[in-house]
């Protein structure tokens, strides 16, 4: 299978990506999900940073049993990478949070 690849896909928060999808040799799915970047200063080309899936084990699908459906597969890549992207958000808040308390603390038990 050669790869295919859709460009603008628009998700749900309005963040624009480029999707290639592609088979392996033993039947496995890849979707690689690149981040749209905006024009390059020079040739005025799109540019794009593979940003969550590709070669990595744990992001390939078993394309028969999504009945090599790749829409539904890109859409849950997306939505996979933008969930972890907020749960990275979430993460630097609630360290950044953690971190005023201990200094406000008084140090009393």
């Amino acid at each position: 299978m050669k790869v295919l690849t859709k460009y603008p896909v628009v998700s749900q928060q309005g963040n624009q990506y480029r999707i290639d999808a592609w088979e392996d040799k033993w039947g496995a799915a890849h979707i690689e999900v690149f981040e749209y970047l905006g024009k390059s200063k020079l040739f005025k080309r799109d540019k794009f940073k593979s940003v969550y899936g590709g070669d990595e084990y744990g992001t390939a699908y078993d394309a028969s049993k999504w009945k090599y459906n790749y829409v539904a597969m890109a859409k849950s890549q997306v939505a996979h990478y933008e969930n972890q992207l907020k749960n990275t958000e979430r993460e630097i808040v609630d360290s950044n949070n953690g971190v005023v308390e201990f200094n406000k603390w008084d140090g009393k038990c």
